[in-house]
């Protein structure tokens, strides 16, 4: 499963980062309560402990796009600490072509990293963070997903974003209110990152504009022509 982690940040998304050396402050993915068709909690490789703040967080419904596993499969969303080993998730859900919806409840309480742990997790610059970054409140603490493991396929993974890849939804959770910014120029391209993060989980969209050889991660509205698809 951590194989299919990285193969998506590296070929989705974060080898589009640090093609341009930014960072990209999402990562990968959730824990809690059930998105399984029963709706039962499966706690994927959980712990019991405390519970955090903000309301669940409900996937939309919708058609995955270039579905080409002709099956029915399940996919699930997974948790990682600092170690790259699984601390909680989501799932699994079934689907067909078609996802469901699911909801995603806040992470417990020690499934969350701190600012730096967050960053070491999804191999973000920290020399550029350091430099350029600016974090208003470094005590809150995090976790992230972007997308779904397809559990009986080693390579499929599921996202939500625009399918020719300029565009990708991130969620990042956050156990407080802090504002994380940079704004740079690597040279190739104009780098703007500005997260308005508050307590639970929070949409922050990638894009990509390779004519004007800009980048932008923002919490902000989907894109037009969001939908789910099949990478």
């Amino acid at each position: 499963m951590r194989e299919k982690t990285v193969y998506l940040r590296i070929g989705t998304i974060l080898a589009v980062l640090f093609a341009a050396l930014l960072l990209i402050l999402s990562g990968c993915e959730s824990a809690g309560a059930g998105g399984s068709d029963d709706g039962s909690d499966s706690n994927l490789g959980g712990t019991d402990g405390s519970e955090s703040s903000g309301e669940a967080l409900e996937l939309p419904p919708g058609v995955i796009t270039a579905w080409d596993l002709g099956t029915e499969e399940e996919a699930v969303i997974f948790l990682f600490d600092s170690y790259a080993d699984i601390v909680h998730g989501y799932g699994p859900i079934r689907v067909d072509g078609y996802f469901p919806g699911m909801t995603i409840e806040p992470p417990p309480g020690e499934a969350l990293l701190s600012w730096s742990d967050f960053q070491e997790v999804y191999c973000y610059e920290l020399t550029v963070i350091s430099s350029v970054g600016n974090i208003t409140d470094d005590t809150v603490r995090f976790q992230s997903f972007c997308l779904l493991d397809v559990s009986t396929s080693m390579d499929a993974i599921i996202c939500r974003g625009i399918a020719d890849g300029t565009g990708t939804v991130n969620w990042i959770y956050a156990d407080g209110t802090t504002h994380i910014t940079a704004e740079f120029d690597d040279g190739d391209y104009s780098v703007t990152i500005d997260l308005q993060l508050t307590t639970g989980w929070n949409r922050a969209v990638f894009q990509s504009d390779d004519i004007n050889k800009a980048v932008t991660l923002k919490t902000e509205e989907e894109p037009t022509g969001t939908v789910w698809f099949l990478e």
